[in-house]
């Protein structure tokens, strides 16, 4: 195969992977079902997922796929958009490129043409906020192909509150929404329509002691991602020979707790999220003192809670402060 061939040969391939997924664009979009090598089947119009999941034997086509997954990335959606417009970019290149333009001017031509575009859209780019039917008529393009009827109603108006409340305008007066100060939590056996936007921090855990109250106003949150319990002995055997030798050692061990349950009652923590486990000493005396804790917090949970309250994670019980 020459050269000549090979770019074919390539063009030919992209063109294929296009139109397999073009046929899912808009609201009248059909579904793929993707079968895997085990048997698993995948029914889908999500161009970022079909191409994922698809295998292709041509490495450009790989990287042609890689289109979808970086528009995934940016804004979660327009997959399917960006990749049949990658690919009629592409099949434009290749009109050229047989017209006798050399590839590399059609690359700065097409580079040429990305920063002019990127300029107009920027102009032409509506405020959100100038429309305030423009969040919601976005948001229901969004969800087109996924939700329908009265439950795209509901999540739609729970989808704009949230971003609404995440939104905040900088020096210049252009109000931009942080992404990062949202989390979706997905609770099992939980309708879409009954989905809700919450204005606080949503943590999957069960607290160790079952007496802990049903609010805490203006609690004072620990964050700690390290064991709570005292590890300067980790490493060392320690033989015990008489009962009172075991009783001196289970003494020293409650004792090194109790420590650890006062540092943390010393800054004054209401409410501790530990993303590593909580001895049960450890938490008895932290309840008896007002404080609860909850063990094994997921690390997501706790960087969104250190996002969300601007605090910090502490990695070593002994500086907790």
């Amino acid at each position: 195969m020459n050269s000549e061939e090979a770019t074919d040969f390539c063009f030919e391939s992209v063109r294929a992977a296009t139109d397999m997924i073009r046929s899912t664009l808009g609201p009248r979009g059909l579904d793929k079902m993707l079968v895997n090598g085990s048997g698993s089947v995948t029914v889908t119009n999500d161009g970022a997922t079909i191409l994922r999941e698809t295998q292709f034997d041509n490495p450009v086509v790989d990287l042609f796929a890689e289109v979808a997954g970086a528009q995934d990335v940016e804004a979660s959606d327009g997959t399917t958009s960006a990749t049949v417009l990658a690919g009629a970019l592409l099949n434009r290149a290749q009109s050229l490129i047989e017209r006798g333009v050399h590839p590399s001017a059609v690359f700065r031509g097409y580079r040429h043409g990305f920063a002019t575009v990127d300029d107009h859209l920027t102009e032409l780019a509506t405020p959100v906020h100038d429309e305030p039917g423009l969040a919601r008529a976005a948001v229901n393009t969004c969800l087109t192909s996924r939700v329908t009827g009265d439950v795209a109603t509901a999540v739609t108006d729970t989808i704009v509150e949230a971003v609404d409340s995440v939104t905040v305008a900088d020096d210049d007066g252009r109000e931009t929404a942080d992404p990062g100060r949202v989390r979706t939590v997905t609770p099992t056996g939980i309708a879409t329509r009954e989905t809700e936007s919450v204005e606080g921090i949503v943590i999957e855990a069960e607290p160790l002691r079952r007496d802990v109250p049903a609010t805490l106003p203006s609690a004072r949150l620990l964050l700690i991602d390290a064991p709570l319990d005292d590890t300067s002995s980790d490493g060392t055997s320690v033989e015990v020979s008489d009962h009172a030798g075991k009783t001196r050692l289970t003494t020293d061990e409650t004792e090194r707790l109790r420590r650890q349950a006062d540092r943390v009652q010393a800054t004054g923590a209401d409410v501790v999220l530990s993303g590593d486990s909580v001895p049960p000493a450890v938490a008895t005396a932290l309840a008896n003192g007002g404080v609860y804790a909850f063990e094994n917090v997921d690390r997501a949970v706790l960087s969104f809670a250190k996002t969300a309250l601007d605090a910090t994670i502490c990695t070593d019980p002994e500086s907790v402060s």
